[in-house]
């Protein structure tokens, strides 16, 4: 066996091996990434609601004028 034929037949396994994984896998949806990965992990939860009123607190304090407007997600 050549040493290209060689080359060739490690490929060919290492396709194999790929597909063979991800069949395994099975069709996974795509990881989100950045801000969307943390989107809506603190609705309804009192902690987030002690951080939004403390967040207003702090700006009210400061003098920021309006309101950060919240999406409800």
């Amino acid at each position: 066996m050549t040493e290209i034929q060689a080359l060739e037949s490690r490929v060919s396994e290492l396709e194999a091996t790929v597909k063979r994984l991800e069949s395994a896998l099975g069709k996974q949806s795509k990881p989100k990434s950045g801000i969307r990965s943390v989107i809506g992990t603190f609705a309804n939860r009192p902690e987030f609601e002690e951080v939004i009123r403390l967040g207003r607190e702090w700006r009210k304090a400061q003098g920021v004028d309006g309101e950060v407007e919240e999406s409800g997600e």
